[in-house]
């Protein structure tokens, strides 16, 4: 489950990127509100708990620059660092709780922190402790839209075709996806059911689109991540959906495919 972060008060908060505001005036803000900033430029160490991610257009390793790249290390190596977004930021300083980004330098966090984990198990650790329970009880909440997504964009239809790989699969294996996550978006925009979200198949590319190796260009081309192409596998998988035209791209929904390529899309080589 994402962290939920209620406070600046006692956290050390490393920027990147450019924010709303200048890093000399966040730091000082940063600070009124209880919160400790390492350097000039507000740099990442081993004590620092949040980083705050803004905007470059040219990030050092394509989606993202040194210091995200070094928070990743952190949180592999057993930190307990959360990364969240610039709007998150003006957010905590307006007092209003916000929940972590899920992902930094292009991997998933909680898989980060689950390696970190393995990491410090011993090598015969495959039974889970006898005393410990499996199970948790959870409070989660229902998306009240769903069904109206569905009937919006699947209709009556029993088979529908997919927005990024063209292929046809039964609704069962289809969900409306959002294009920007829902978590980040506002009561308006969840309410705006014709651009927020798009027909995608659980046969490989809402996992790809939600994962930022594929998006949609502002001409509505399916583009493709350069990242982690040592996988012949991914490679030949992205191959097939590089340069097709997303029938979901309209000027409706380029604002949410504009916010999928700043934030999510992992550009760059790995």
């Amino acid at each position: 489950m994402p962290k939920r972060i209620k406070s600046l008060r006692s956290l050390h908060v490393a920027l990147t990127g450019t924010c709303s505001r200048s890093r000399s005036v966040l730091t000082q803000q940063i600070i009124r509100r209880g919160g400790k900033v390492t350097g000039e430029q507000a740099d990442v160490t081993r004590r620092t708990n949040l980083l705050v991610r803004g905007a470059s257009p040219s990030w050092k390793h394509g989606l993202f620059g040194n210091k995200e790249a070094l928070a990743a290390n952190l949180i592999r190596s057993g930190s307990d660092l959360a990364v969240i977004l610039a709007e998150d930021l003006d957010r905590l300083l307006e007092g209003r709780a916000v929940l972590e980004y899920p992902y930094v330098a292009g991997f998933d966090v909680e898989a980060l922190r689950t390696d970190a984990t393995v990491a410090g198990l011993p090598p015969a650790a495959t039974r889970f402790p006898q005393r410990r329970p499996v199970d948790a009880l959870t409070v989660s909440s229902r998306r009240l839209e769903q069904a109206r997504l569905r009937q919006l964009h699947f209709g009556s239809s029993a088979v529908v075709a997919c927005s990024l790989c063209g292929r046809r699969f039964p609704t069962s294996l289809m969900v409306v996806g959002h294009i920007k996550p829902r978590a980040r978006c506002s009561a308006a925009q969840r309410r705006d059911l014709s651009n927020v979200a798009m027909p995608v198949c659980l046969a490989g590319c809402d996992t790809l689109f939600e994962r930022g190796f594929v998006t949609v260009s502002s001409t509505g081309r399916v583009v493709t991540s350069r990242r982690f192409r040592r996988s012949s596998d991914l490679s030949s998988l992205l191959a097939r959906l590089d340069g097709r035209q997303c029938p979901a791209h309209t000027e409706g929904t380029e604002p949410y495919f504009a916010w999928h390529r700043q934030y999510a899309f992992q550009t760059g080589a790995a």
